[in-house]
């Protein structure tokens, strides 16, 4: 078994400014002994290439796989326009996942009374649709 942290447990602590992604990196292999990460889309500091290469870099440094990227997918309705918002943020969050080499991209859907079946359907036929295409 191996564990794993996501981001998002120290929100408090990237919205204060006490921790970076970096930062929060060190501790999770460091002081937690933890096996690898997942990233939570509002803990990054920025989506620019260079960017992403230092925390590829900063996780060879410490030998800590990023497994996972997590973003959310918030659906106010499921109108084409909504729908299509949608479909962008999981392409771009795709992409940064593939970039990465994360193996899983985790969304967190939620909006718009998920809990309808009829609604259930379209959004997930909209994300299945994204990664249908296969290329972000």
């Amino acid at each position: 078994m191996k564990l794993g942290c996501i981001s998002w447990s120290h929100r408090a602590d990237f919205d204060s400014g006490r921790l970076d992604l970096f930062s929060w990196m060190e501790h999770c292999r460091q002081d937690a002994k933890l096996d690898g990460v997942e990233l939570w889309n509002n803990s990054f500091g920025s989506l620019e290439p260079d960017y992403l290469e230092k925390l590829l870099e900063k996780s060879r440094e410490l030998s800590l796989p990023i497994y996972s990227v997590a973003t959310g997918a918030r659906c106010g309705d499921v109108s084409l326009e909504e729908m299509g918002r949608v479909r962008a943020t999981v392409r771009q969050w795709l992409a940064i996942t593939d970039v990465l080499g994360a193996s899983v991209m985790r969304i967190s859907g939620g909006g718009g009374d998920l809990r309808n079946p009829d609604r259930q359907r379209i959004v997930f036929e909209s994300l299945a649709s994204v990664v249908r295409e296969g290329t972000y």
